[in-house]
């Protein structure tokens, strides 16, 4: 017995039905003749799924009495067969039999993976995933997972968070996450917003004072794997310092470093809701100020903002003792009194640095720097000094000299030895306002 049945190109438009109607229903239809006669009538079809060409397990059954036509045309859709051919890495194949004759050979289903590897394919409405997806980009074969509501782009295993990003590469370009923003508005840009509530997804609730807002923290790997949470870390932290109700909305931002040595995370430095108060006295709006020179901005709790006080003098110094003010191009005076400043902070010196154009002899050239707590008239001398000795470059760094708001200071020169004269002497006094 010869029959023939038109199913390929009718096969690949019934699994894109499919594919639109997100439905398990697929389609069949050709013509049922023997030698070169249709075949009209009430026929009992059975269609058997395999997946292999001969031999091979049988997956699936469905038996339909179905009519053909004039022409011996007929057609029927059959429920189920998407679920049962699941697997794209495999070939499967139906087998029909006509009232109890197999219609040989089996014919090739195709299913809807191969027609999306081609085809661009529009669609509507949602896709469900049971448990992952995983595309491989043509693109540097940088594999896409989403799984369990988690998303990992560059892994081969579980996410281990709702976005992990990994890159394996010896270059120094194109590491990191970028985010572009292409505005006129003065105020929107790229950004990265942290936000937090306490309750549910249906029912979230206010977070309340020492919750924690967001974070930014990192994890290098040592001789033990990646650190973990709260271990060996740098962090900045947002933390709520009220109980949020209405615009009642305070924060703080908290920085933590880890010392060398150690993998325990310690509070360096905080900016509360308040910002930042100098000894009582309000620094530029509550600003944190750090200068360029590498000085520490907070230690132990208090803070520290580092400051310098510089002197340069015209000419040459000599033998006799004379004061040098603290300004550029300023003339030694034969007196403290007119050469002095005012403190105007707490202030504590931690060093002097010297420069001369030069130094004639090796004889003692002090500098060193004065203190007055009461009168212009009665300056004494600080601990804080330094002795040049035909050296014109130098610093020393180890000093520990306090001054009051309101106290005076002036450095005073002096040196021995009839022949010694010092060129162009640029000082600068160092430390931090306290």
């Amino acid at each position: 017995m010869n029959s023939k049945f038109l199913l390929g190109v009718v096969i690949l438009i019934i699994f894109i039905n499919f594919i639109c109607a997100s439905s398990d229903v697929s389609v069949f239809q050709g013509q049922y003749y023997k030698g070169t006669q249709f075949q009209q009538g009430t026929f009992t079809f059975k269609f058997d799924i395999y997946d292999a060409e001969t031999s091979g397990n049988l997956l699936g059954s469905y038996t339909k009495n179905i009519s053909t036509g004039y022409w011996g045309q007929w057609k029927t859709e059959l429920t189920g067969l998407s679920s049962i051919c699941s697997d794209t890495t495999k070939d499967y194949f139906v087998e029909i039999s006509i009232d109890g004759t197999i219609q040989s050979p089996r014919r090739r289903l195709t299913h809807f993976d191969y027609l999306r590897k081609d085809i661009n394919e529009t669609t509507t409405g949602s896709i469900k995933v049971e448990s992952e997806i995983k595309v491989p980009l043509i693109t540097n074969d940088v594999p896409i997972i989403i799984q369990a509501s988690k998303v990992g782009i560059g892994l081969q295993t579980t996410p281990l968070a709702f976005l992990h990003i990994i890159q394996e590469t010896n270059s120094t370009v194109n590491i990191g996450t970028m985010i572009d923003a292409y505005t006129y508005d003065t105020v929107v840009g790229s950004g990265i917003i942290l936000r937090k509530a306490r309750g549910t997804l249906a029912n979230p609730q206010p977070i309340l004072a020492g919750d924690t807002i967001g974070y930014i923290s990192t994890r290098g790997y040592g001789t033990n794997g990646f650190s973990l949470g709260g271990i060996g870390q740098g962090d900045i932290r947002i933390l709520a310092t009220e109980n949020w109700i209405g615009n009642s909305q305070g924060k703080k931002i908290q920085f933590k470093t880890t010392a060398r040595g150690s993998n325990t995370m310690i509070e360096r430095m905080i900016i509360d809701e308040n910002g930042i108060n100098v000894t009582g006295n309000i620094y530029s709006n509550n600003k944190l100020v750090c200068l360029a020179d590498g000085t520490n901005c907070l230690s132990g709790g208090n803070m520290k903002i580092p400051v310098r006080f510089s002197s340069t003098s015209d000419g040459i110094l000599i033998v006799s003792t004379s004061y040098l003010p603290f300004s550029i191009g300023g003339t030694a005076k034969i007196t403290a009194s007119p050469a002095s400043t005012i403190v105007d902070k707490n202030l504590t010196v931690t060093g002097i640095l010297w420069n001369a154009a030069s130094i004639d002899g090796t004889d003692i050239s002090k500098v060193t720097l004065m203190k007055s707590t009461s009168s212009k008239t009665s300056f004494i001398d600080t601990n804080a000094f330094v002795n040049m000795q035909g050296v014109t470059k130098g610093s020393v760094l180890n000093f520990n000299v306090n001054f009051s708001q309101g106290d005076l200071m002036v450095l005073k020169y002096s040196g021995t030895g009839g022949s010694q004269r010092v060129t162009d002497l640029s000082v600068t006094v160092i430390g931090y306002y306290n």
